[in-house]
């Protein structure tokens, strides 16, 4: 008895959960996985083209004259590079495709192994993208603040990107990780349905 076999009827089976065929399932999982793909690769050209910029035309064009620019200027690549490593290594495995006649615990174990990755993505090396993200734009803005004769202006700018930081931080961050956690978790929970079922069949 092949996949799709077992799927059918283990989910015609089971009274607790609602009837979806494998193909369904499978699909479902396609669909969570090219979401995370588009969003990866969509983020990683973004992060690349920021970087770029920042070393090709803003550094170049005006180099900095106090050494905190420099020390500012590290941290935002540090930030962007290990970010772009990190969805790198989270893209691979978001490529890797079990076979349809590979065991339902692969599909599982697989799917497992996206979310761990994508909370590491989402807490850890966010974590590290944001302390060296912050830092740097504090310490450029220490020289950008002195070229800079309007005290107004000179509280609003650190004012405001203060204010977008704790924004992204608080609540985008956590309504992705939410929803990336609700995709993830719906279609883990069916196959965990169906390992489960598996062991008592």
């Amino acid at each position: 008895m092949n996949a799709d076999d077992k799927f059918q009827e283990l989910w015609r089976s089971k009274k607790s959960v609602p009837a979806i065929s494998s193909q369904d399932l499978i699909k479902k999982v396609g669909q969570v996985k090219n979401k995370l793909r588009s969003k990866i690769v969509f983020t990683t050209l973004v992060l690349i083209g920021v970087l770029l910029y920042i070393d090709i035309f803003v550094f170049q064009q005006h180099p900095p004259k106090l050494v905190t620019s420099y020390i500012g200027a590290v941290l935002l690549n540090i930030a962007i590079i290990v970010q772009t490593a990190a969805y790198a290594g989270f893209l691979k495995l978001l490529f890797e495709n079990a076979s349809t006649d590979a065991p339902i615990h692969d599909y599982l174990q697989h799917m497992m192994q996206v979310r761990d990755r994508r909370r590491f993505m989402q807490k850890t090396i966010l974590n590290i993208y944001y302390v060296c993200l912050i830092i740097g734009i504090g310490l450029i803005f220490i020289e950008a603040l002195q070229n800079v004769s309007n005290p107004g202006i000179r509280i609003a700018l650190p004012v405001g990107a203060a204010c977008y930081m704790g924004i992204m931080w608080f609540t985008a961050r956590k309504n992705e990780i939410k929803k990336s956690e609700k995709d993830l978790g719906a279609v883990i929970e069916k196959l965990q349905a169906i390992v489960e079922d598996t062991k008592h069949a």
